[in-house]
């Protein structure tokens, strides 16, 4: 019973900066919760699309095979993957 009162005392008295202070700091933890989700969805994301691309880089080299293509196009794709592999380069692997 005593602690029931305690807490109706509480509940009647005016917010302390303290008390303040305290939910601003459970709404930014909760914040920062939300935060590293989403930074690991995006990381999950990042991840997923610099494979693809690599590998899709990968399949057009290997289906060009020994087909002679102008210089430049032979620059650009070499280009290409190098940013695949910069991009999948960005999240390493486990």
């Amino acid at each position: 019973m005593l602690s029931i009162l305690k807490w109706v005392r509480e509940r009647k008295r005016k917010p302390t900066q303290l008390d303040r202070i305290e939910r601003q700091n459970e709404y930014i933890i909760m914040k920062l919760s939300e935060l590293a989700a989403a930074l690991a969805a995006i990381e999950a994301k990042l991840d997923e699309a610099g494979t693809e691309i690599v590998d899709l880089i990968k399949k057009l080299q290997d289906q060009l095979g020994d087909v002679d293509i102008p210089e430049a196009a032979s620059a650009t794709l070499a280009a290409l993957l190098a940013k695949g592999t910069a991009l999948a380069d960005i999240v390493p692997n486990a």
